[in-house]
């Protein structure tokens, strides 16, 4: 079976795939589990920071500041900077992908399967080694049984393709939101 991407995937379909990747330890350990969106949780987290540090200010103005309240606006300080690190990195991936201009082909035989781009292959893994394949919202992700190994992504819209593929050729892997 070979299924060829030639038009651009969809902003949703990347943004659920940087999710899936900066997660992917966790959902090896629980596939079953909730997919976070951490594009999300990191802006809500950074306001919370900013909103708590104001308070912690605005108190500290009427109170007087101590040496505990300098540390602790010192301690929201660093961990809001390392928010608004882990964001950029999981928005620079996102540009990565959004800029990507190669076509890419999904492949499957009896061996396993493998993703290409360009022509080059980017991904690929036997049938043995899938720990369990996951329908998300967007893609469709084949798990590695190494953890952190490789994995394959692919657009959902191919969901009846490949598990037709799968039930024809007797291929058994544990399969999540199907």
């Amino acid at each position: 079976m070979q299924i060829e991407f030639k038009e651009k995937h969809s902003e949703d379909y990347f943004r659920e795939g940087v999710n899936v990747q900066v997660q992917y330890q966790v959902i090896q350990k629980k596939p079953e589990g909730k997919l976070k969106d951490y594009f999300t949780l990191t802006k809500r987290y950074l306001i919370i920071l900013i909103a708590t540090a104001a308070v912690l200010v605005l108190v500290n103005i009427f109170t007087g500041f101590s040496g505990m309240s300098i540390f602790a606006l010192i301690f929201l300080g660093v961990v809001a900077l390392l928010d608004i690190r882990y964001s950029q990195t999981m928005n620079k991936l996102l540009e990565g992908y959004l800029k990507e201009t190669r076509h890419s082909t999904f492949k499957a035989d009896s061996q396993g399967i493998r993703l290409e781009r360009g022509g080059a292959a980017a991904a690929s893994l036997n049938w043995s080694e899938v720990s369990f394949v996951r329908v998300f919202e967007h893609c469709i992700l084949f798990a590695g049984t190494k953890a952190p190994g490789p994995f394959i992504l692919v657009p959902v819209s191919c969901r009846e393709e490949i598990f037709s593929f799968m039930d024809q050729n007797g291929i058994k892997v544990r399969t999540i939101g199907r």
